[in-house]
């Protein structure tokens, strides 16, 4: 196929990608769009090896692509509007085990306003890619949650009804990951998590088997989020710390009664839990 085919007939998609995006920002004027879409087409086609050897097939190639050119129009802004800006480093709540005042601990260079636009696009981002896994996504973000200690319900499992007999074993599992005053080891999280799915799927696999399918996600969505060239920097523990504020979000946003997370504000830092797996 001649290079750039995969892309001409969705320009359609990127243009729109593009356009929502500045229209999101406020930072580009209208006339700047032109010139931005054909940067965009270009790193398209300069990348277009390494963007399609990252297909894997699990989605529809236009939700793929729509995670690229959403990083590639961050990418774009940030090279031209954003050099003051950086992701804030979780590792300045390594040291307190409690926040009282959160901006206390905040550097005065990132107390700013902005910092907290820049972690509400990350949280967008990892929406974005884990809609690109809609068969294994209900499982990642439930050993996600399991792997980084965060609460679990029976309803989180599973699209389908667990059926009623299952239901006190797989409890029992659950109340042993959601009991997080006992200091439990990895190994014991995936022995749990191979009981839970191996009762509610009814499938046989090994706790070897659950590490190695997590670590492989982790690692693919870590990778994903980064970008390529990089804008990003996580790393497994400060992907623990977005993921707490995502959770926190996600769990705002069906009290409020929506599922667009980008259109709610973020956390604030004193809900954000402190501890460390």
């Amino acid at each position: 196929m001649p290079p750039g085919d995969y892309f001409l007939s969705h320009l359609s998609l990127i243009g729109k990608i593009i356009h929502n995006f500045l229209r999101s920002k406020g930072v580009f004027y209208p006339d700047h769009e032109k010139d931005i879409a054909q940067q965009i087409n270009e790193l398209l086609l300069v990348r277009e090896k390494n963007i399609l050897a990252k297909y894997k097939g699990k989605a529809k190639f236009s939700t793929f692509l729509a995670v690229v050119v959403s990083h590639l129009c961050s990418e774009v802004w940030t090279a031209d509007y954003r050099h003051s800006l950086r992701f804030i480093p979780f590792s300045i709540f390594l040291k307190s085990k409690v926040i009282n005042d959160p901006a206390s601990c905040l550097p005065e260079s990132l107390s700013d306003p902005s910092c907290h636009f820049v972690i509400r696009d990350a949280i967008g981002e990892l929406e974005m890619i884990l809609r690109t896994y809609p068969r294994d996504r209900k499982r990642i973000e439930f050993c996600f949650k399991a792997v980084f200690h965060l609460p679990l319900t029976l309803e989180e499992l599973s699209q389908a009804p667990v059926p009623a007999n299952l239901r006190p074993e797989i409890e029992k599992h659950l109340a042993a990951l959601n009991d997080h005053h006992e200091k439990m080891t990895k190994t014991v999280v995936y022995q749990h998590l191979n009981a839970i799915f191996r009762l509610a799927r009814q499938t046989s696999t090994t706790d070897d088997a659950i590490r190695k399918w997590i670590d492989h996600h982790l690692l693919q969505i870590i990778d994903l989020l980064n970008g390529d060239p990089p804008r990003h920097a996580f790393d497994r523990k400060t992907f623990q710390y977005l993921y707490e504020y995502f959770c926190i979000n996600q769990h705002q946003n069906i009290q409020n009664g929506s599922d667009n997370s980008s259109n709610n504000k973020i956390p604030s830092m004193h809900e954000i839990p402190t501890r460390l797996v």
